[in-house]
């Protein structure tokens, strides 16, 4: 929104004009689902001391954002919205309320991509703001704090869902995030991040949404025995193989190499995917990528490295994909949906010692 600054002259007793020279116009061009930023104008070239106040107002041409402020500023925006187009006019004013000269700051807001992913929440705790705890197991929903102890990060929880587990569950500012370990040979320990709707805003119900669930995975290390295995998975409940629906990816080691394949669990019932990666080395850093629509998972990919997809990935040579397919259900009966949901780390030990870290959560939902 292009505006020029207006001057007004005066004549002096000797027939002169000192005129008032406003600072030259500035913009701003501002990023879909940004915020103008705070404007202050510089100092309005006044050689005869005329200027007695200012007075600021906003011309919309899109949009219907307001401003405050006083002399030359700071002043700041509110209400503005994506696609918005306004210009802040600055008056500087003699004694009598005359307007000696007009400063312009336009600004314009980009629309918002149609179709683009905006993210409801993600929970990144590799900022290591977490106020140490080691899980208890079997305690139920335990809440994973910040380092000044003030809020929130994360619900989460620790339990055997195999036999009886060792090792540990920690949350910590040297884990960067949730660690999970198990050595015991015919067992598995799990630990979830309750992602509870009503908190993060996915409504799994709704016709007309699709989510993406991102988990990422940290210095994973897979123990030497066959079976060991670290598993991702995207679960209606912090037990993956008692949960009514659940859908992992598991990276397991099968005698000198490590092989990642897709799951799905229905209320115990699993279903075996086949071989994504074959490697003589573990993947220990990835991220886990479940495509949620009207709450039935019907997609997963494996991006490997520590970027966070910002959409539905492509497969390639470092993203793996596996469909989870649908369980056979009778005509007019539905699929089975999530109507709660939990991120858990597996780690089932056939006699090696495994460990993960979980590091960043995060739900991306399509925009209309």
């Amino acid at each position: 929104m292009a505006r020029s600054p207006t001057v007004t002259g005066t004549t002096t007793s000797s027939g002169s004009v000192a005129p008032v020279e406003p600072p030259a116009s500035t913009s701003e061009a501002v990023s879909a689902g940004g915020s103008p930023a705070s404007k202050t104008f510089s100092a309005f070239t006044d050689t005869g001391s005329r200027i007695s106040s200012y007075s600021a107002s906003v011309t919309n041409a899109v949009g219907s954002t307001t401003v405050s402020g006083s002399g030359l500023g700071p002043y700041t925006f509110s209400g503005s919205a994506d696609g918005d187009s306004f210009a802040l006019e600055l008056d500087a004013l003699d004694g009598s309320g005359n307007v000696l000269a007009t400063a312009v700051h336009a600004v314009d807001v980009a629309a918002a991509a149609a179709g683009g992913w905006s993210g409801l929440t993600d929970i990144d705790l590799s900022d290591g703001d977490v106020t140490d705890i080691t899980l208890t197991k079997g305690a139920g929903d335990t809440n994973i704090r910040n380092s000044a102890d003030t809020s929130t990060r994360v619900v989460a929880g620790y339990l055997d869902t195999v036999n009886t587990s060792s090792g540990s569950c920690v949350a910590s500012t040297a884990n960067a995030g949730i660690r999970v370990s198990n050595s015991t040979n015919n067992s598995e320990a799990a630990s979830y991040w309750k992602l509870d709707p009503a908190t993060y805003g996915q409504d799994m119900s709704a016709l007309d949404k699709i989510y993406i669930i991102n988990v990422r995975v940290r210095n994973a290390s897979i123990g030497s025995s066959n079976n060991d295995t670290v598993g991702i998975w995207c679960s209606s409940g912090g037990n993956h193989r008692t949960a009514g629906l659940a859908f992992g990816i598991q990276q397991y080691r099968s005698g000198s190499n490590y092989l990642i394949r897709g799951m799905r669990s229905e209320s115990g019932s699993q279903s075996v995917g086949g071989t994504l990666r074959t490697s003589g080395t573990v993947l220990a850093d990835y991220v886990c990528t479940f495509v949620v629509w009207r709450g039935r998972l019907c997609d997963s990919f494996v991006t490997l490295g520590t970027t966070m997809p910002t959409e539905i990935p492509t497969p390639g040579a470092s993203v793996l994909h596996t469909p989870q397919g649908t369980s056979a259900v009778s005509i007019d009966t539905g699929p089975s949906a999530f109507a709660s949901l939990y991120a858990v780390t597996q780690i089932y030990s056939a006699g090696g010692s495994s460990a993960a870290t979980v590091d960043r959560v995060e739900i991306l939902e399509l925009d209309a």
